[in-house]
């Protein structure tokens, strides 16, 4: 049987191609997500979706969001919320943390509204308490049960587009 599915390129900060990401359409077939392999140059542990993105763009980002998934990043860029990254498909790393605050200030971590997002936040702030440091900032933005980034999006519009920025000072 052959699955839907979006093939999604991953590139390293430098916008090098270094391995494809693929997502289900239909949420009922598994797995859900399907990456390379780890090899030499594609490690899921220090690789973030989206950050080359954001680094393409002229204008330094205060700060970067930190969401689950690659359609939780399309999403959002989407809704002209350009700073926003997604681990691949595993947990926050150590790696992670020091490559977003070699390119900001802040991270805001926003998975989502279950018990996984809780997790994920949970590991997320004790991952990140090893790399703070002064002028380095951690926040949380969580989420109604049962919502992730791309839903609340699409069910709230331009409101939750405007709390996304507002609520931290504009992107």
């Amino acid at each position: 049987r052959r699955q839907r599915q979006m093939c999604i390129r991953d590139r390293s900060h430098r916008d090098q191609i270094i391995g494809f990401g693929g997502r289900v359409i239909d949420s009922s077939d598994n797995p859900k997500y399907l990456n390379s392999s780890d090899s030499e140059v594609f490690k899921k542990g220090r690789e973030l979706y989206g950050l080359s993105e954001i680094l393409k763009n002229k204008k330094r980002a205060d700060r970067i969001i930190v969401v689950e998934g690659y359609t939780d990043v399309l999403s959002l860029f989407s809704n002209d919320i350009s700073y926003a990254v997604a681990t691949l498909g595993i947990a926050t790393s150590k790696a992670h943390i020091d490559k977003l605050f070699a390119h900001v200030d802040e991270i805001v971590f926003c998975f989502d509204g279950d018990g996984a997002g809780v997790k994920a936040a949970e590991s997320a702030l004790n991952i990140s308490l090893s790399g703070l440091r002064d002028g380095k900032k951690i926040k949380f933005m969580f989420l109604p049960e049962g919502e992730d980034p791309s839903s609340l999006l699409e069910k709230e519009g331009k409101k939750e587009k405007e709390d996304f920025n507002h609520g931290f000072g504009g992107g």
